[in-house]
């Protein structure tokens, strides 16, 4: 097991909660769903990032009692507002951006994700493996799911055992290892890429609508003439930094 991952302590009390739907968080709102959830009294409101950019909102909580805390981190592991899934972890160094080529033994990129499984699903399925970190299927605007998503599992043994099985698998779960050799390869990976011998009839929204089944598109560029493209993947969270290269590796092969 990597450095990174052998110490289990966590250097605050807070608890991060993403993919929250903009139309219905408030802090109150959500402090009644930790009470309701966990049977905790916040001290203190959530603060709630509400970034106009990003699809959905995202929290920081802070639980006062460290003895109620991972308790309370695993009953929000997932729940849902207004029907909409949202999840829930620990805010811990080891999950940080800065950290992510040490997590790359760790990581596996899922697609072929039914479109009914949601992130709590993907765990189960995949808890079987070893312990899971995080658990996460990537959501479109209206939580609709995008068809794949990412699994980091404490050990990475459990991801090569969980890789050596899916991969290539034509039924269902298909997971894909992503892993640059060092930080220098990894600061190398492309999230661009470069398409070219377009059909004549092809413009921007068949571009788009072939290549958005990779991943979230964050810019495309179009020339109906010279009949090419350049798409770039990349999501809203700046600390997924794996994110645009494992699109744009998938898509190209």
């Amino acid at each position: 097991m990597s450095n990174i991952l052998k110490n289990n302590q966590y250097d605050t009390n807070l608890i991060y909660i993403y993919d929250l739907p903009k139309a219905s968080t408030t802090s109150i709102a959500l402090s009644k769903i930790v009470q309701e959830k966990t049977g905790l009294q916040l001290n203190a409101q959530p603060q709630i990032r509400r970034d106009p950019n990003k699809p959905f909102y995202s929290a920081l909580i802070k639980i006062d009692n460290p003895e109620k805390f991972q308790e309370v981190a695993q009953k929000l592991r997932y729940f849902k507002i207004d029907g909409k899934p949202c999840r829930a972890l620990p805010y811990t160094n080891e999950l940080l951006g800065a950290n992510v080529a040490q997590l790359q033994e760790h990581n596996m990129f899922v697609r072929k994700i039914p479109k009914d499984v949601v992130s709590d699903g993907l765990e189960e399925f995949f808890k079987g493996f070893g312990d899971i970190i995080s658990c996460k299927v990537s959501f479109n605007e209206d939580h609709s799911s995008r068809g794949y998503g990412f699994v980091c599992f404490r050990d990475p043994q459990s991801a090569n055992q969980a890789l050596q099985k899916y991969s290539g698998n034509q039924d269902q779960f298909i997971a894909v290892k992503f892993a640059p050799k060092s930080k220098a390869d990894f600061r190398k990976v492309f999230n661009n890429i470069f398409v070219k011998d377009m059909p004549d009839n092809w413009g921007e929204a068949e571009i788009r609508k072939a290549f958005e089944a990779f991943g979230q598109i964050s810019s495309l560029f179009v020339d109906t003439q010279k009949k090419h493209a350049f798409v770039c993947y990349g999501n809203d969270n700046i600390n997924d930094r794996e994110y645009g290269p494992k699109c744009a590796a998938e898509a190209c092969e």
